[in-house]
């Protein structure tokens, strides 16, 4: 009997092929503890097999992990390069391997991306484009992208979703959702990573991928956002030719920032012109858009002439409220002024503490961050470096920041590689800087002030004409004896042990008590059988009684040496 498991997931095989991977590559010890084995019975073979494959030769932690998410297929090679993106969750060398995760798989035939187009588009595709491409251009895990070109010549992409994707992630997920429960269950030192949480995250972000009508949205907002900007070019969706399953864009044709020879025929002595606006349209999306591309790397980047840039696949976005990007902004503001106060307190605006923070400390430390290197000369800051460093504090610390921020941060060492690319003389903080400076001077302005205490008043008008009617609400509860307050307790559990040991102590030492009165009784009536004149009961009562008495006093010394 397996137990649980239509509860959990539906698809058993995969489940067992799954344990079989992890324990191949070396995780047998964690799902050990898991239980796992046991009540699986039809996995065991699963795990014989992972024995016998056990990788050679020796590969460390990180490295095993990848090999064996990418042996897992599509879900877990999204999810390990989503985890590839959390620094302030996993330690570096973590992030390192997975960010290694390649998502390159055989693309599917002509003929089933025809079939999808005249099921999604109501047509047959010889009515509406003149030419596809056989070859793809990209076949990843998820999607496959073909250039075509439309009846009226425009050259087009075609991004169609993988048949019966959904069906393996929805699988996939599910069994997720389970390993996590279980890893919180026996691993409760994981609690602050909260593996539901992760799982959660994850689901939301690949079902997003799964649907291309957030991709097409996100496209048209960017294209909105960077109109009459003469060196961005973002490429138009064909809205009528887009669904949930298929995406049809401009192709746009460049070079790509990876084709040196291409760029020095183009450019002309442009590169460092062009790293700047690159930069500074990324940190226009941040700070100002509020929509930021969270993966501008340099597949995603072309060249489109000497003084212009294109982006394309907006897959991966981030979003930041107007109050976020306005924390952010005051944070990155304070380290630029080398201001630590002002530092810690916006960054606690920003951030969320999984356990008690030692302040003093995270002071310390936040101090030595900033020496190390706010103080250096602009031309020698390295800022994917400092922002790596930044999150592994938080880390440290047990401060988590919402997920699109540590997008951000991606986004930002992201684009000074591909800046760096362009031009070895680029330096991001000679963007960053400004544009920081021109922004928290913006927001000092009379008129922004005043937007701001307006939406303040307003907010605490809302909450104040509800008090009145939560607290009659309270009152009414209590009236009807239906008010319940909660409580939770932290810190309780080793007092709770403590006092349980004392208490068997205590029953023990009574236990030995009874013992030697009751083994006495025993001698002095001479109670049989008898050895050389002494009743056996009785030495036999006595030996226990002083064995149980050793037993408490050993206990007694061990807890207070602890």
């Amino acid at each position: 009997m397996i137990p649980r498991i239509d509860k959990t997931y539906k698809n058993i095989r995969r489940f067992q092929q799954i344990l079989g991977v992890f324990i191949k590559y070396g995780f047998g010890d964690i799902l050990g503890r898991l239980s796992i084995e046991a009540s699986f019975e039809k996995g065991k073979r699963f795990f014989r097999i992972g024995r016998d494959q056990a990788p050679s030769p020796p590969l460390t932690t990180p490295m095993r992990l990848r090999l064996a998410l990418e042996e897992l297929g599509p879900t877990f090679i999204k999810l390990g390069q989503i985890l590839s993106t959390r620094p302030d969750m996993l330690p570096a060398d973590y992030i390192g391997e997975l960010r290694k995760l390649q998502d390159e798989v055989p693309g599917f035939p002509l003929e089933q991306v025809q079939e999808i187009l005249a099921k999604e588009l109501g047509a047959h595709t010889e009515g509406i484009f003149s030419r596809i491409d056989p070859e793809p251009l990209a076949a990843a895990s998820m999607s496959q992208v073909h250039r075509a070109a439309l009846k009226d010549g425009k050259e087009v992409v075609i991004k169609v979703l993988r048949p019966g994707i959904g069906k393996v992630i929805n699988s996939d997920i599910n069994i997720l959702y389970y390993l996590a429960g279980q890893f919180e269950r026996h691993f409760p030192e994981f609690g602050l990573t909260n593996p539901k949480g992760v799982v959660r995250e994850f689901e939301k972000s690949i079902r997003r991928e799964l649907d291309f009508t957030f991709e097409r949205n996100h496209i048209s907002r960017f294209h909105e956002g960077f109109e009459g900007n003469p060196h961005i070019y973002i490429p138009e969706v064909y809205w009528d030719l887009s669904t949930k399953r298929v995406l049809t864009e401009e192709y746009l044709e460049g070079i790509k920032v990876t084709d040196l020879e291409g760029m020095s025929a183009l450019l002309r002595g442009d590169r460092l012109f062009l790293a700047e606006k690159g930069c500074e349209a990324v940190i226009y999306q941040i700070l100002t858009l509020g929509l930021f591309h969270g993966d501008p790397h340099p597949g995603n980047v072309l060249i489109l002439g000497h003084d212009k840039i294109g982006f394309l696949d907006f897959g991966i976005v981030g979003h930041l409220d107007a109050q976020t990007r306005e924390a952010m902004t005051l944070v990155l503001s304070a380290i630029l002024k080398r201001d630590l106060d002002r530092f810690i307190r916006y960054l606690f605006v920003i951030a969320t503490a999984s356990r008690p923070v030692d302040r003093r400390a995270f002071r310390a430390d936040a101090l030595f961050f900033m020496n190390t290197y706010v103080e250096m000369d602009r031309q020698k800051l390295e800022v994917g470096k400092m922002l790596a460093r930044f999150l592994d504090l938080l880390r440290q610390y047990g401060l988590r920041i919402p997920t699109d921020l540590v997008l951000l941060i991606k986004s930002i060492v992201t684009i000074e590689s591909v800046g760096i690319m362009l031009s070895p003389e680029f330096n991001i903080a000679d963007v960053l800087a400004p544009y920081v400076t021109g922004l928290v001077t913006q927001q000092l302005q009379p008129a922004q002030v005043m937007t701001r205490l307006a939406r303040y008043a307003e907010e605490t008008l809302f909450f104040a004409k509800r008090v009145p009617e939560d607290f009659g609400e309270a009152l009414r509860r209590a009236r009807e004896n239906k008010l319940e307050i909660g409580f939770r307790h932290r810190g309780l559990d080793r007092l709770t042990s403590t006092m349980e040991r004392a208490v068997n102590r205590l029953a023990l030492a009574i236990f030995a008590g009874a013992l030697i009165l009751g083994s006495s009784l025993i001698i002095k009536f001479k109670v049989g059988p008898m050895f050389r004149g002494a009743s056996v009961l009785g030495l036999a009562g006595y030996l226990l009684a002083f064995v149980i008495g050793m037993w408490v006093v050993t206990g007694i010394v061990r807890s207070r040496r602890i």
